[in-house]
């Protein structure tokens, strides 16, 4: 009889084992895109990182953190019970049919497939709009496509130089520095061109806009807040 009792001892901790114990671990493969979602062991603390290339991308971190840097245009929160916990998720994607619902495509997979629950709302929030308030100077700033530098990026001490970039392209820079503000530019100006800007604050970014004939203008944009409970 002890012995039995032992048995069912072993069977009902099984089967009452906390869900919160157990890694994630999912993958999901579609015709345009497939993802990969790994939790670290215990033994992993403070992992952070993000890789891309060629139709992939690949951020792990905190879950928040971990899709911050893979949708920048969104707002990630997360419940405090995810907090300590380290992933990793990869994306491959096909570039030519880049399929515009790819996050809520992932958030109902992850839900369906995982102990992980996201919900997005929209929220209004104060910004700072980019606008074209002299197209002659904009223009002297073109780049030309048969020009020998191509396309390319960097920051530093302050400066932002960007060659071959759109506005919208322009604005995601900025939303990276830091500054207490958020930049949007919802314009249909794709052209591209040359920056070299200021950027160690607002008001000097600003000041730099101006040879460009951009500004900013007070605004209030719509965006959405995924929680991750």
């Amino acid at each position: 009889m002890k012995n039995l009792m032992a048995a069912l001892a072993v069977l009902v901790c099984f089967g009452c084992s906390n869900a919160d114990d157990v890694p994630v671990q999912f993958f999901y493969r579609g015709d345009t895109f497939s993802f990969q979602l790994e939790e670290f062991g215990k033994d992993f603390k403070n992992v952070s990182g993000n890789a891309s290339g060629s139709g992939f991308k690949q951020a792990s971190g905190e879950l928040d953190d971990v899709f911050s840097h893979l949708f920048e245009e969104v707002q990630f929160e997360m419940d405090p019970r995810w907090e300590g916990r380290y992933f990793k998720l990869s994306i491959n994607f096909d570039e030519d049919r880049a399929d515009q619902n790819l996050l809520q495509k992932m958030i109902k997979e992850i839900q369906d497939g995982t102990d992980i629950k996201l919900s997005t709302k929209t929220n209004l929030i104060k910004a700072k709009c980019l606008e074209e308030a002299d197209g002659g100077a904009l223009q002297r700033h073109l780049h030309e496509t048969d020009q020998a530098v191509g396309k390319g990026s960097s920051v530093s001490e302050g400066k932002l130089q960007a060659t071959g970039h759109t506005l919208g392209d322009l604005v995601n820079f900025l939303n990276k520095l830091g500054h207490p503000n958020r930049y949007h530019y919802d314009g249909r100006n794709n052209d591209v061109y040359q920056f070299d800007l200021d950027v160690s604050d607002e008001g000097r970014l600003s000041s730099s806009l101006l040879s460009y004939g951009l500004a900013f203008s007070d605004c209030e944009i719509e965006t959405s807040l995924i929680i991750i409970d």
